[in-house]
């Protein structure tokens, strides 16, 4: 009669020919069998951790690493242009986070991440993320030539000609016969403010912003932001800082500058941040 197939002999030697062991075991159980050696000789006779990655360990040995099966199952599963994210609220729940057209990984407001977009001022060339200065473009104006100075605010100086007219939408132009010319700023932000004057002798000059026009040549005012003592034939000041929405820009004299050359007169102001 012929011998059944011994099915844990079958097993054991497909192990052996995967794993390289040297030496062909015995029946299991068995007495007269050879010890099985080479990686798999450290799960030969105890189960391994269920739903478990596998991997070789340091001795080249087989043994459970601490990838899920789930987590692995992942990787299997990402769809195209997605990435593999662990969010930090549930730290053993990874998800795919999918990018779109012009998208890049980033840090969500969550602290995760994200899919963050493109937003104006940038673009993308092939793999290069750039600055192109886009957005609103921030507002310039640029005025010479000094017509008098307000008929009430017999300081504040009055501007005729725009070389630049105002651009954009933070800054805007306001003449006035009484109260004198300003600026109104409607956009918060860093500007610049340059100005230049013809002297007819020497007097003071300020740089001011305030919430309203203020008639005065004094450097202890609040609004006042440069001031200069214009005492040849031409002097010139600037100044750059914040300036808070609703804030008027103005220029005020000690006497009316020389506009024999108007040219010479100007101001100039732009928003740069």
């Amino acid at each position: 009669m012929k011998k059944p197939f011994n099915l844990s002999m079958i097993l054991i030697l497909a192990l052996v020919l995967l794993t390289g062991a040297a030496t062909m075991p015995g029946p299991v159980g068995g007495s007269g069998g050879a010890k099985i050696t080479g990686a798999a000789s450290t799960i030969a006779t105890a189960n391994l951790t269920a739903s478990r990655a596998l991997v070789s360990n340091a001795s080249g040995k087989v043994e459970a690493s601490s990838v899920t099966a789930t987590q692995l199952g992942l990787l299997g599963s990402v769809a195209a242009n997605s990435i593999i994210a662990r969010p930090s609220a549930s730290p053993g729940a990874p998800s795919a986070v999918t990018l779109s057209a012009s998208q890049f990984p980033c840090r969500g407001s969550t602290g995760d991440v994200a899919a963050c977009g493109v937003g104006s001022g940038l673009s993308f060339s092939g793999t290069t993320l750039s600055a192109t200065g886009g957005g609103t473009s921030p507002s310039y104006c640029r005025y010479s030539g000094v017509a008098a100075r307000g008929s009430t605010n017999t300081y504040v100086l009055r501007w005729s000609t725009a070389q630049e007219a105002c651009t954009g939408s933070d800054l805007s132009y306001s003449a006035s016969a009484t109260l004198g010319d300003s600026f109104p700023v409607a956009t918060s932000g860093v500007y610049t403010i340059s100005v230049g004057l013809y002297a007819s002798g020497p007097y003071e000059a300020l740089i001011m912003i305030g919430s309203s026009i203020s008639n005065t040549v004094s450097p202890d005012s609040a609004d006042m932001r440069k001031f200069h003592l214009i005492s040849a034939y031409q002097g010139s000041m600037d100044w750059t800082g914040y300036i808070a929405s609703g804030s008027k820009i103005f220029v005020t004299t000690g006497a009316a500058p020389y506009n024999g050359n108007p040219l010479v007169n100007s101001i100039s102001i732009a928003r740069i941040n």
